[in-house]
């Protein structure tokens, strides 16, 4: 599962190396706290998916891995059946939003929306 790391003004979504593989994507993506709009604990990740995977992996309501394109926005998504995590809005970032599984994050400390 992918994880959300604080590295001093940001976090990290790092990734092992099978989701590198299946997200077909090098580099753990990094996020300065200065490009998060929004961020929100969702326990239906699989709902807050949209747009057509390119490049990635997908098992149709098991996992999803990679980018997804919404007309010209990028989504990257991390997701694995039944698990809840993160959905953030960015500005100034390669991605729009990241949809990702996870666990609890601290970043995001907001009891209300978990």
């Amino acid at each position: 599962m992918a994880e959300l790391i604080e590295t001093g003004d940001g976090f990290t979504v790092t990734l092992s190396r099978w989701e590198h593989f299946g997200a077909i994507k090098r580099k753990d993506i990094y996020v300065p706290l200065s490009s998060v709009k929004q961020a929100r604990w969702s326990g239906n990740l699989f709902n807050e998916i949209r747009g057509v995977r390119v490049p990635g992996t997908s098992i149709p309501g098991r996992l999803a891995l990679g980018t997804w394109r919404v007309n010209h926005d990028k989504d990257f998504v991390a997701w694995y059946r039944d698990e809840p995590g993160y959905v953030i809005d960015l500005v100034d970032h390669d991605f729009v939003r990241l949809v990702i599984s996870s666990d609890r994050f601290d970043l995001i400390d907001d009891p209300e929306t978990r």
